[in-house]
């Protein structure tokens, strides 16, 4: 499989000590939403995946699929390699 991996860019990651665990209270995971909000609104993770923390933005991504798609298969030579089209 021929995969394109992009390199998250440094200004929109954190370390990864800096996230709260899963087994934290709610005020401490609130606290860290509110600050990613406020401070870093687009962060993309150590996988290349962006998460969106403010409310009109998640709105557009969600509005507008074709800009925001996950199908990776437009960035693919040839489109889709399961097509039959292919």
């Amino acid at each position: 499989m021929n995969e394109t991996h992009v390199q998250p860019d440094p200004t929109m990651t954190m370390p990864v000590d800096s996230r709260p665990h899963i087994k934290e209270r709610r005020p401490v995971l609130l606290k860290w939403l509110g600050t990613m909000r406020d401070e870093q609104p687009v962060w993309r993770d150590a996988f290349g995946i962006f998460r969106v923390f403010q409310h009109a933005s998640v709105q557009r991504v969600m509005s507008d699929y074709a800009t925001f798609s996950s199908d990776i298969n437009r960035l693919r030579p040839g489109g889709d390699p399961f097509s039959a089209a292919a």
